[in-house]
């Protein structure tokens, strides 16, 4: 059965995608031309090259299709994960800009939109003066007060004309864009018309005993498959629903597994338990080949043949266990972010 299933595999892989109807023409002509070939109609090798030169190009386009999807795929997703990465980094630095303003981050993305739109900057310059004796006196003048946005955008031009790679240029050329759509610096890049926004956390939380503001923006569905996401748009769903069925799909493995424990229980009686204690005692002394212990063995196997299942059942859920945990490692540390829920940083989790 398991050879046939394989086979089945094949043939699904090879032909699944072609659409039905180009098979049937594909078969009805193979079909004519082997009947012309029987009457005599037609040479044999004329129709066994006419069979065979449709299959052949087939193959060959299957194959080079094989290379270049995955090619295309890891492309679009370089593409979009640059856009995502631009519009964190301005996110990031407008939350900067504010924080040296109100003390504070946007806790939401209309507060961020409203700063860089309506907020003022003050350019000041500080200037101090030495007075002997470890005294020193600053004073601090406003030159001017900008727009952030004036603000904001200025830097990016300085930092364009500093830039020494097209890498550069081209990030920050991301960036500007992005700010000149400042009302849609939320919205996830690329999701097939979807409009998913980012996940927005900003807070106070307590470091050295001193109340400090931190706050994290992340990529809230991830198009790349290695940060737990979906290429395909139309499947493409907000991380923190998969997290939230993935976590209740642990729950119930936690009380299966509970479940097959106790059942476990139920069958190593007083006697079962005394046996596999001497067991080990043999086993630690390293008397597994005395007759003793080839004896417990024996007793044993009633035992065992009542827990096999439930061993079984047990080894399963562990393996999925594993898995789930696995997928919500990916999926809480993975997807691109700025900030830190948990540390007063603004650091990105990108190279």
């Amino acid at each position: 059965m398991g050879f046939f299933n394989q086979i089945s595999e094949i043939i699904s892989n090879l032909f699944g995608f072609v659409q039905p109807v180009y098979l049937i023409v594909y078969l009805v002509v193979v079909g004519a031309v082997i009947a012309l070939a029987v009457t005599k109609k037609i040479s044999y090798n004329l129709a066994s090259t006419v069979a065979v030169l449709p299959l052949g190009v087939y193959l060959l386009v299957f194959m080079v299709m094989g290379v270049k999807v995955p090619i295309d795929q890891q492309t679009e997703i370089d593409n979009v994960e640059k856009k995502i990465i631009a519009k964190l980094t301005l996110i990031r630095d407008i939350q900067e800009e504010l924080a040296k303003q109100k003390g504070m981050y946007a806790g939401k993305s209309e507060e961020l939109i409203n700063f860089f739109k309506n907020g003022k900057i003050p350019i000041v310059e500080k200037k101090e003066k030495d007075l002997g004796n470890d005294s020193v006196i600053v004073k601090i003048d406003t030159l001017q007060i900008i727009s952030t946005k004036e603000r904001i955008l200025n830097r990016l031009k300085e930092d364009k004309a500093k830039a020494k790679t097209q890498i550069q240029i081209s990030h920050i050329d991301r960036m500007i864009k992005f700010a000149n759509d400042i009302e849609n610096i939320a919205v996830i890049p690329s999701n097939g018309g979807k409009q998913l926004k980012f996940e927005w956390f900003a807070d106070t939380i307590r470091k050295g005993g001193v109340l400090v503001p931190v706050f994290e923006v992340k990529d809230a569905a991830p198009i790349n498959p290695k940060r737990g996401g979906e290429f395909d748009p139309a499947k493409r769903v907000p991380i923190k629903d998969r997290i939230e069925a993935l976590e209740q799909k642990k729950k119930t493995l936690v009380d299966n597994m509970l479940y097959v424990k106790n059942e476990r229980k139920k069958i190593l009686d007083d006697d079962a338990k005394a046996i596999r204690k001497r067991m080990r005692a043999l086993e630690e002394a390293d008397k597994k080949s005395s007759a003793e212990y080839q004896e417990l063995v024996e007793k044993f196997k009633k035992y065992q043949t009542r827990l096999a299942p439930w061993d079984e059942k047990m080894t399963d859920y562990q393996t999925i266990m594993k898995d789930v945990e696995d997928k919500l490692t990916i999926l809480k540390e993975k997807p691109l972010k700025v900030g830190s829920k948990d540390e007063p940083s603004t650091a990105g989790n990108w190279q």
